[in-house]
């Protein structure tokens, strides 16, 4: 099974901003931003993988094996899904067959 990001999220799922509210730091000091921001990211990296879920908006492609029979029930990788714009699947006789949302 495959997973591949399509687009990242647009935002951090807490600002620079609310973190250096946080640490009671001026937001006109940005000497330490690129820091603070990496800081950012691997706590959203944790908690995202110890919770099996995606914190902000985000799009993948999830590719499941071929070999699998049918019929298939396909659990997504990230828990729930806010939207899903299309499936598609390749049929017993090799056609890709597609639902779009």
């Amino acid at each position: 099974m495959t997973k591949t990001l399509i687009s990242a999220p647009e935002e951090l799922a807490v600002s620079l901003d609310d973190i250096k509210a946080q640490l009671r730091m001026e937001t006109s000091f940005t000497v330490q931003d690129a820091l603070l921001t990496q800081y950012i990211n691997a706590a959203i990296g944790y908690i995202e993988n110890a919770c099996g879920l995606k914190l902000i908006t985000q799009t993948w492609k999830y590719e499941s094996d071929p070999t699998l029979s049918y019929p298939l029930v396909v659990y997504l990788p990230f828990g729930r899904a806010q939207s899903i714009s299309s499936v598609v699947w390749t049929d017993e006789d090799g056609n890709a067959e597609t639902i779009d949302a």
